[in-house]
Protein backbone atom coordinates (compact mmCIF):
# COMPACT_ATOMS: atom_id res chain seq x y z
CA UNK A 1 0.00 0.00 0.00
CA UNK A 2 2.59 2.58 0.28
CA UNK A 3 3.68 2.72 -3.68
CA UNK A 4 4.95 6.39 -4.45
CA UNK A 5 2.29 7.65 -5.48
CA UNK A 6 -0.29 6.06 -2.72
CA UNK A 7 -0.65 9.06 -0.25
CA UNK A 8 -4.70 7.98 1.09
CA UNK A 9 -6.06 4.78 1.70
CA UNK A 10 -9.93 3.89 2.63
CA UNK A 11 -10.97 1.08 4.66
CA UNK A 12 -14.49 0.17 4.86
CA UNK A 13 -16.22 -1.90 7.19
CA UNK A 14 -13.47 -0.57 9.68
CA UNK A 15 -15.36 -1.49 12.63
CA UNK A 16 -15.57 -5.14 11.78
CA UNK A 17 -13.10 -7.87 12.45
CA UNK A 18 -11.44 -7.81 9.10
CA UNK A 19 -11.47 -4.30 8.09
CA UNK A 20 -10.13 -2.52 12.17
CA UNK A 21 -7.12 -5.19 11.35
CA UNK A 22 -6.52 -4.43 8.04
CA UNK A 23 -6.69 -0.65 8.72
CA UNK A 24 -4.41 -0.86 12.03
CA UNK A 25 -1.56 -2.83 9.79
CA UNK A 26 -1.90 -0.63 7.18
CA UNK A 27 -1.24 2.39 9.23
CA UNK A 28 1.47 0.98 11.21
CA UNK A 29 3.52 0.01 8.52
CA UNK A 30 3.01 2.76 6.21
CA UNK A 31 3.23 6.11 8.53
CA UNK A 32 3.29 8.81 5.64
CA UNK A 33 -0.22 7.13 4.23
CA UNK A 34 -2.96 8.75 5.65
CA UNK A 35 -6.00 5.94 6.33
CA UNK A 36 -9.47 6.39 6.41
CA UNK A 37 -11.87 4.12 8.27
CA UNK A 38 -15.52 4.27 6.91
CA UNK A 39 -18.34 2.28 8.60
CA UNK A 40 -21.45 3.40 9.03
CA UNK A 41 -20.97 4.76 12.55
CA UNK A 42 -17.85 6.27 11.42
CA UNK A 43 -15.37 5.23 14.88
CA UNK A 44 -13.53 2.90 15.96
CA UNK A 45 -14.11 -0.35 16.40
CA UNK A 46 -16.25 -1.38 19.81
CA UNK A 47 -13.29 -1.94 22.45
CA UNK A 48 -10.53 -1.18 20.10
CA UNK A 49 -8.17 0.72 21.75
CA UNK A 50 -4.97 1.13 19.24
CA UNK A 51 -6.98 2.12 16.01
CA UNK A 52 -7.60 5.25 17.70
CA UNK A 53 -4.46 6.20 18.99
CA UNK A 54 -2.60 5.83 15.64
CA UNK A 55 -1.86 9.42 14.23
CA UNK A 56 -2.40 8.40 10.27
CA UNK A 57 -6.16 6.99 10.92
CA UNK A 58 -9.34 9.28 10.65
CA UNK A 59 -12.74 7.78 10.70
CA UNK A 60 -15.43 8.65 8.26
CA UNK A 61 -19.59 7.50 8.89
CA UNK A 62 -21.07 6.29 5.32
CA UNK A 63 -23.18 3.53 3.85
CA UNK A 64 -21.51 1.17 1.27
CA UNK A 65 -24.80 0.61 -0.36
CA UNK A 66 -26.02 4.30 0.13
CA UNK A 67 -23.18 6.08 -2.62
CA UNK A 68 -24.12 9.82 -1.69
CA UNK A 69 -22.99 9.43 1.98
CA UNK A 70 -19.33 8.42 0.92
CA UNK A 71 -18.93 9.45 -2.88
CA UNK A 72 -17.25 13.01 -1.92
CA UNK A 73 -14.39 11.46 0.20
CA UNK A 74 -13.13 9.28 -2.49
CA UNK A 75 -12.13 12.40 -4.76
CA UNK A 76 -8.23 12.03 -3.06
CA UNK A 77 -8.26 8.34 -2.40
CA UNK A 78 -5.59 6.83 -4.34
CA UNK A 79 -7.18 2.91 -2.60
CA UNK A 80 -9.98 1.44 -1.37
CA UNK A 81 -9.81 -1.67 0.35
CA UNK A 82 -13.17 -3.05 1.02
CA UNK A 83 -14.25 -5.51 3.88
CA UNK A 84 -18.15 -4.89 4.12
CA UNK A 85 -19.91 -7.90 3.84
CA UNK A 86 -22.11 -10.61 5.79
CA UNK A 87 -22.86 -14.09 6.35
CA UNK A 88 -26.24 -13.76 7.99
CA UNK A 89 -29.00 -12.03 6.60
CA UNK A 90 -30.14 -9.02 9.28
CA UNK A 91 -32.98 -7.27 9.27
CA UNK A 92 -32.84 -4.63 5.93
CA UNK A 93 -29.46 -6.78 4.79
CA UNK A 94 -29.67 -9.07 2.16
CA UNK A 95 -26.28 -11.41 1.03
CA UNK A 96 -26.39 -9.31 -2.85
CA UNK A 97 -26.78 -5.73 -1.08
CA UNK A 98 -24.30 -6.40 1.41
CA UNK A 99 -21.60 -8.20 -0.44
CA UNK A 100 -22.16 -7.67 -4.10
CA UNK A 101 -23.89 -4.07 -4.35
CA UNK A 102 -21.89 -2.23 -1.48
CA UNK A 103 -18.76 -3.81 -4.13
CA UNK A 104 -19.98 -2.46 -7.17
CA UNK A 105 -20.82 0.80 -5.19
CA UNK A 106 -17.87 1.45 -4.15
CA UNK A 107 -15.81 0.21 -7.05
CA UNK A 108 -17.51 2.70 -9.28
CA UNK A 109 -17.20 5.98 -7.25
CA UNK A 110 -13.56 5.26 -6.80
CA UNK A 111 -13.64 4.39 -11.11
CA UNK A 112 -15.64 8.08 -11.41
CA UNK A 113 -12.84 10.04 -9.71
CA UNK A 114 -10.03 7.53 -11.25
CA UNK A 115 -11.35 8.92 -14.68
CA UNK A 116 -11.99 12.63 -13.57
CA UNK A 117 -8.22 12.97 -12.24
CA UNK A 118 -6.45 10.89 -15.15
CA UNK A 119 -5.26 8.69 -12.33
CA UNK A 120 -4.67 5.03 -11.93
CA UNK A 121 -6.72 4.11 -7.92
CA UNK A 122 -6.19 0.40 -6.52
CA UNK A 123 -9.52 -1.09 -5.30
CA UNK A 124 -9.12 -4.64 -3.20
CA UNK A 125 -12.04 -6.52 -2.53
CA UNK A 126 -11.92 -8.85 0.95
CA UNK A 127 -14.52 -11.43 0.93
CA UNK A 128 -15.19 -14.99 1.65
CA UNK A 129 -15.83 -17.57 -1.20
CA UNK A 130 -18.59 -19.25 0.59
CA UNK A 131 -20.37 -19.45 4.12
CA UNK A 132 -18.80 -21.43 7.11
CA UNK A 133 -19.82 -24.82 7.62
CA UNK A 134 -21.65 -23.79 11.20
CA UNK A 135 -24.10 -21.36 8.36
Amino acid sequence: MSGPGVKKVLVTGATGYVGNYLLKAIARHNPAVQCLGMSRRGTVRAGETQTGELENVSFLAADCTKPETFENALADVDAVVHCVGILFVKAGQTHDLMNRDSCINMAAALQKYAAEAQAKRNFVMISSAKAPFFD
